[in-house]
């Protein structure tokens, strides 16, 4: 698990880094100025979705533990 966590940190750190030194824009807007905006837009935009998904997954798909238990 902390594997996963490091490569994806790192990859992170890569896109930062990538967005930093060749300053590319996707628009004419002030906020596209703002420096990594769109990496971190999208970092938020999937934790909000695993956030999501492990609150529908124990809300309405997790079974108590004598769900088939027929007594």
């Amino acid at each position: 698990m902390k594997v996963k966590i490091f490569i994806t940190v790192m990859l992170f750190a890569v896109f930062i880094v990538v967005d930093l030194v060749f300053g590319l824009t996707h628009g004419y807007d002030c906020w596209a100025e703002i420096p990594a905006i769109f990496a971190l837009v999208g970092l938020g935009g999937c934790m909000g979705i695993i956030a999501a998904g492990k609150l529908v997954a124990d809300k309405w798909l997790k079974r108590s533990e004598d769900y088939y238990d027929p007594s």
